[in-house]
Order: C-alpha cells, then structure tokens, then sequence
C-alpha cells in the first residue's frame, strides 16, 4: 500500500475515529447536540493537524437527519456525501475578493434540494486578501441559518481582528505519547504488518509527526 493510499485509507471519517482529540469532540458535540449552530467556526493548528478532515466531518454531520448522534453520520448520508451544498476552495490559489465574491455569490439562496445547510470551507484561510477576509466578515454577518462558513488556517494571527471573533474557534490538539501509540498501532493493522511499533513511534516523535488522525 502506497504512502497516499495509506493516508486516504487513514484519514478519519466521523467524530469518533478521531484521536487524541476526545476533549474537541466533547465540545463540537455539546454546541451542536444543543442547537446552537454556529454561522461562522474556525479550527486552528499545525499543518496535517487534520483541520481539514474535522471540518469535512462536520459539513457532512450538518446534513445527516439519520443518526442522532452528531459527527457519526449514517451509511446513506456517506455514500451520497458529494451530492449536498457543500464547498471546498484552497484559499492558496483563490484568494482575491472578485473570486470570493463569485464563489459565495449564493449564499443568501435556501441550500441544494437534498441538503438542510450550505456549507463554505476555506483552507489555509489565512491566506485571504484583506478584501476578501472583510467580505466574509460581512456574510457571517448577513447570511441565514442554513448557511455556515468554516476557516481552517496555521496561523490565526493572520486572520483579521473582527473576523476571529465572529468565528467560534477550535484549537486542534497535537498527538501526546499514548496518542501517538495508538495511531501507529492502527495504520500497522491498517497495511497488515506485524511490525514492532515502539521504533516507529520514536521515529514519528523525533520528526514531530502529531496529526490527531
């Protein structure tokens, strides 16, 4: 099994395969589990920190009806995952406020039939222009509540002031040793090796490899 096959085959698909993040879970599950949803959230850390994975896990959760336990979705949710309102732009390559502008152009509009929010994600947000981090200031602000915008971003610092605070942030934790353990253990059963992993794990640690899942 190659290494990018591997990571795909790894990559955690609900709240639940998650490690090292129990105390994340706990958090994302009350504030959504109670109602109170978010228009605008921002999860924060490290690159491979899997800021990306939690927020694709909580676009998809959004729209399940089937399960009640929010962040575990149900089998029809999954197979049809790419057939809800939900958008994906790498804000390294768009990034000027006449494309963020085009992409969010239907924000205020009820979601895709079939769909119950539309979803904005924005990876490497830090990397907006000040125009286009200003615009999304503004559509938090104004949208409906069956629209929800999510932020991943490294640096948080980078994003603007009045920004942050209309986000309710998240701070994805790095791996611990038990954690770390666990993780390899896992991606060993995963490829069927019968390798020792305590190596392994000194390995990841030197090269500070703590992505929660």
């Amino acid at each position: 099994m190659s290494k990018s096959v591997l990571a795909l085959a790894m990559r955690p698909r609900c709240l639940d395969d998650l490690i090292g993040a129990d105390k994340l879970v706990q958090r994302l599950r009350h504030r959504f589990e109670s109602g109170r949803i978010p228009k605008a959230m921002m999860f924060c850390g490290q690159t491979g920190g899997g800021k990306t994975t939690v927020a694709r896990i909580i676009a998809l959760a959004m729209q399940c009806t089937h399960d009640k336990k929010f962040g575990s979705w149900c089998s029809h949710c999954w197979k049809h995952r790419k057939e809800y309102d939900i958008d994906e732009t790498n804000a390294a390559r768009v990034r000027k406020v006449e494309e963020i502008e085009a992409k969010t152009d239907s924000y205020v509009l009820t979601p895709m039939p079939g769909s119950k929010y539309r979803i904005y994600i924005f990876d490497e947000a830090h990397q907006l222009s000040d125009h286009s981090q200003n615009l999304l200031l503004k559509l938090t602000e104004d949208c409906p509540p069956t629209t929800a915008f999510i932020l991943n971003t490294t640096k948080e610092e980078d994003i603007i002031r009045t920004l942050r605070r209309r986000c309710r942030t998240y701070v994805m934790p790095a791996l611990d040793l038990n954690s770390t353990r666990k993780l390899v253990k896992k991606a060993l059963r995963k490829v069927h090796s019968d390798m020792d992993s305590s190596e392994l794990v000194e390995k990841l640690l030197e090269k500070d490899v703590t992505s929660p899942g």
